[in-house]
């Protein structure tokens, strides 16, 4: 079968599991997409894998669920897709809806891929970060995307894999764990209270 990986050219990889040789069988005759969040930090040049990365996860945050800056996909998956701008608003939440739109198997490896994303200003995006989510491009992203109901996260995962092997996730029926994170940040952002009428 094959395979092909993309990622956002500022990550670097650790990949630590093990699938039993019964659940490997299972894999090998999906179409996939495999995708996973990444860890931001501080570590500035070259990484040692030998001791930086551990340091590096220590110290670092996740970016978020819909931050995915890495994807694993078996060939012939994406046919064609849409004229993007890498590196702008909501691209790679659009893979994922395509993938499970097209009924593959999209699989989380959050928890055994350790990606790590490099920290770095913006200085080489005129506007800064949030050209890169509210400019134009950013905005040209969107309008190919269609709707706002494309925007899948690896919440929206049909798979997990973790250290045990792999694992349906049910919660992605329902999308359940993506409907939270979207009102916990709505509410943290005040978008659900009612609007202040001027005295």
């Amino acid at each position: 079968m094959k395979h092909r990986i993309e990622d956002g050219f500022d990550l670097g990889m650790l990949c630590q599991y093990r699938t039993p040789d019964h659940r490997r069988r299972l894999v090998d005759g999906l179409r996939m997409l495999v995708v996973g969040e990444s860890w931001d930090t501080d570590v500035h040049g070259d990484i040692d894998f030998r001791a930086d990365w551990q340091r590096a996860l220590a110290q670092g945050r996740k970016r978020g669920a819909g931050a995915l800056d890495w994807f694993l996909f078996t060939h012939g998956i994406f046919e064609t897709i849409p004229p993007f701008i890498v590196g702008r608003a909501a691209f790679d939440n659009w893979l994922v809806w395509r993938a499970r739109d097209l009924g593959a198997a999209v699989v989380d490896a959050t928890p055994v891929v350790h990606a790590i994303h490099q920290a770095h200003d913006y200085g080489h995006v005129s506007g800064g970060f949030d050209t890169t989510r509210r400019g134009a491009e950013a905005a040209a992203n969107w309008k190919l995307i269609g709707s706002k109901a494309r925007v899948y996260t690896r919440f929206d995962a049909t798979h997990v894999l973790s250290r045990s092997g792999l694992r349906r996730n049910f919660g992605a029926t329902f999308r359940a764990k993506e409907r939270a994170r979207k009102l916990i940040w709505k509410l943290r952002h005040g978008q659900l209270l009612p609007a202040r009428t001027p005295r």
